[in-house]
């Protein structure tokens, strides 16, 4: 017999983690909560970004705050802005799991597994999670392992963003920790989209990453080289050393609508298309769907349409045509974000990539960047394609009706 909860989030990282702390609050403190993941969570092994003009959303985690981003083109073009309203956070993952499992850990409803989760089936009533040691069984299964979720297979040559950071600490002042560096494309594309990116913490610590967009992930030691290139070109003479590091890969692909949503399991996070594929940030999508479900979820036997991500359909389109880019002519993806960099204030910028800007808005943004690689990205992904299916079937009937004009009455 399964054993019973209310709802199981299976996968206890961030995604299945931010759900939870928002379930641990109000009316929910009254239901039955399991999560299961292979092992609880605890140590530094990520950061999160994001931006937004409210205030931090863990603010009892020590969260990092920049109100001034920069920008460096490929040829040392150069950008420091304010940010207006926003401001650009970072919250390491050992505060965030600090402060969500101490949430937890004193509520009665809550219960952690550390198991496998092997499968999930679901019903029309409920769904059953099959572990490597139990089986469970809810009313409602959120799922955030991608194994799980039902996507297809990527291909070996999919496209990735993959990276590695350095944590380090100098021995002398070196930064300005008011200015997070968000793009520095001063580095050989090599017929890949290469940048570098830089948050200060503090005068003498900062996270130094080297960021690359291709389907072929490198070994470690060419992330390192760049990385110490970096630092001694742009800080000669510095003297740092290394306390940490960060990897990571994260795939940039835009999961298809399913036809109907699930019953019983819904797919959150990166499971549930949560990461935005041209840039990989997933935390503030995450944070505002966990509160919108949990605000406008009233009647527990019926989920609300919040329960459902999806991105805006145009926003769709254009991170499609952007990703065919990235793909095929990477070169040009500098010279592309250079121009909306320079082009446009910081804040009008996150709000585009927020998915919160107006269609005006992002006419007369479109309108400074390169027109050559959109167009020929629209023509390829989508004009080229409609006219061969309109094509097809005339080529298809063409050698038929040419024999038969040349057998019929009157033909020489």
């Amino acid at each position: 017999m399964p054993h019973q909860y209310d709802i199981i989030l299976t996968g206890a990282g961030g995604a299945g983690l931010s759900l939870a702390y928002h379930l641990s609050q109000g009316a929910w403190q009254n239901k039955t909560i399991l999560l299961l993941d292979i092992a609880q969570k605890q140590l530094n092994d990520r950061t999160w970004c994001y931006w937004s003009t409210q205030a931090p959303y863990y603010p009892q985690a020590h969260t990092y705050s920049w109100p001034r981003l920069d920008f460096f083109g490929p040829k040392g073009v150069f950008r420091q802005s304010g940010l207006g309203q926003y401001r650009y956070y970072c919250l390491k993952g050992e505060e965030f799991y600090r402060i969500v499992w101490e949430k937890l850990a004193r509520l009665p409803n809550i219960h952690f597994r550390a198991e496998a989760v092997k499968k999930i089936e679901a019903s029309e009533k409920s769904a059953q999670v099959f572990t490597d040691k139990e089986v469970y069984e809810a009313r409602w299964v959120f799922n955030s392992i991608p194994a799980l979720a039902g996507l297809p297979v990527l291909p070996p040559d999919a496209m990735k963003q993959h990276f590695l950071g350095y944590f380090i600490k100098t021995r002398q002042p070196t930064f300005d920790p008011h200015t997070a560096r968000l793009m520095d494309f001063r580095v050989a594309q090599d017929n890949e989209v290469r940048f570098f990116y830089l948050l200060p913490f503090s005068k003498t610590e900062a996270l130094v990453e080297f960021t690359v967009f291709s389907p072929q992930v490198h070994s470690k030691d060419i992330y390192q080289q760049h990385l110490h290139q970096y630092l001694s070109t742009h800080y000669p003479r510095l003297d740092y050393e290394i306390q940490e590091e960060e990897w990571g890969i994260i795939p940039m692909h835009q999961p298809s609508r399913p036809a109907s949503p699930p019953k019983t399991v819904i797919h959150i996070g990166t499971a549930g298309g949560m990461t935005k594929p041209t840039t990989g940030y997933t935390f503030r999508n995450l944070q505002e769907y966990c509160a919108q479900l949990t605000q406008k979820w009233d009647d527990f036997e019926v989920l609300p349409s919040e329960a459902y991500y999806f991105s805006p359909a145009r926003f769709y389109f254009y991170d499609q045509l952007l990703l065919h880019i990235i793909r095929h002519r990477p070169a040009q993806v500098a010279s592309i974000m250079q121009a909306l960099f320079m082009g446009q204030s910081f804040a009008s910028v996150l709000r585009f990539l927020d998915e919160k800007s107006t269609l005006r808005h992002e006419m007369q943004m479109f309108w400074q960047l390169p027109w050559s690689p959109f167009l020929k990205a629209l023509y390829e992904t989508h004009l080229r394609p409609s006219i061969r299916r309109l094509a097809f079937p005339l080529l298809w009937k063409r050698p038929h009706l040419g024999r038969a004009a040349s057998t019929g009455p009157g033909t020489l």
